[in-house]
């Protein structure tokens, strides 16, 4: 009985001790989110850019018959991103999917940066944030006519200066973030269809 208890005490003695040198160790800590804030810095601000013309589609009919024809999608390779740009910080990390934050809607009438209601994911990756847009147009091609669509893309770029406020958990000093965020969507296109003789 006696050693039985004994064994006892050494056993609890050793997982005191177990204990403690675990308490020596690194905390292990991360970081969640608590505030940011956009302002207009240097060269920021919304502004909009043409696509290079190009053919989208050639076609060419030979038949006696009119043919019904679509462009498909002319947004292609044009979807609506965003992304958070920055120098990362030593130990942040964010947990991707995790961290997100509330994104800039615009400028108001005194060229301050609006926030609106909606959420994005905070990562330094690109972002696609619409799929591409399903635009169909139906055309009449002629018999002997080559058809085609030259066509260019309006799009709107936007460039905010971001500070963002990270909170340790368990314990410790905020973290405070600057970047840029850059975002840019197609807005309108311009589609011009081109009917040529066969020569």
């Amino acid at each position: 009985m006696k050693n039985f208890k004994q064994t006892i005490m050494l056993m609890l003695v050793c997982a005191l001790g177990f204990l403690a040198s675990c308490s020596d160790e690194e905390d292990v800590f991360y970081y969640s989110f608590k505030s940011i804030e956009y302002t207009m810095e240097g060269d920021d601000g919304i502004t909009t850019y043409y696509t290079p013309e190009e053919i989208y589609k050639t076609i060419t009919n030979y038949s006696s018959e009119e043919l019904k024809y679509s462009p498909g999608n002319i947004y292609a390779g044009h979807e609506e991103y965003y992304q958070f740009k920055c120098a990362t910080p030593e130990g942040f990390n964010p947990t991707p999917g995790y961290v997100h934050v509330p994104l800039p809607n615009g400028l108001t009438p005194d060229g301050t940066v609006s926030v609106g209601s909606t959420m994005g994911e905070y990562t330094m990756d690109i972002m696609l944030t619409h799929a591409e847009a399903d635009i169909w147009e139906e055309f009449d091609v002629p018999p002997m006519k080559k058809f085609s669509i030259l066509r260019s893309l309006k799009i709107e770029k936007r460039e905010f200066t971001y500070t963002a406020t990270f909170e340790r958990h368990p314990k410790g000093k905020d973290l405070v973030v600057t970047g840029k965020f850059i975002s840019a969507k197609p807005i309108s296109s311009i589609a011009e269809a081109i009917m040529e003789d066969i020569q």
